[in-house]
């Protein structure tokens, strides 16, 4: 069964891309399945994984508007890959900014992210599923969204749900 580790802090500059980043690379490293889902339109945490955000073709931003799955948005560098501890990347762009005012009036906007995670097919190995969460995390919907992807989280945890 898969878990889900959620970076939050409403500070910035606290270390959650480098954490994130490092933390997927060594659970990759010791053969684990990981995907990294970023969720900052900054987009560090995608290029820390050596994912080039300008050339994504699909992003978390297609997920979040149900325009394409995990399994199609997902990427993964062939440089990390031949370091040996390769894992994917659910990237981010700029494009993320305007989810939120996309989703503003759609149903269950604040659960896209969990249903699609819960929709990826991770039943061919153990698998860890990592969210980054950006600051600042405020009472919007991106951050509702964020924090009921990988439940239970609160914005200054790292946890883990078996």
């Amino acid at each position: 069964m898969a878990k889900i580790f959620c970076v939050a802090n409403q500070k910035g500059g606290v270390g959650k891309t480098t954490t994130t980043v490092n933390l997927a690379a060594g659970l990759a490293q010791l053969g684990q399945r990981v995907l990294m889902i970023d969720l900052d339109p900054q987009g560090n945490a995608t290029m820390g994984s050596g994912v080039d955000k300008r050339q994504l073709e699909l992003t978390v931003y297609d997920v979040l508007l149900e325009s394409a799955s995990i399994a199609e948005a997902r990427v993964s560098s062939q440089k990390l890959v031949d370091a040996g501890c390769g894992y994917d990347v659910l990237g981010a762009n700029r494009e993320l900014a305007g989810a939120e005012v996309e989703l503003v009036e759609v149903e269950r906007r604040e659960k896209r992210l969990r249903l699609a995670i819960r929709r990826w097919p991770t039943n061919t190995t153990s698998c860890s599923s990592i969210a980054r969460h950006p600051c600042p995390c405020s009472r919007s919907m991106a951050c509702a969204a964020r924090m009921a992807s990988s439940c239970p989280c609160n914005a200054n945890t790292l946890r883990s749900k078996a």
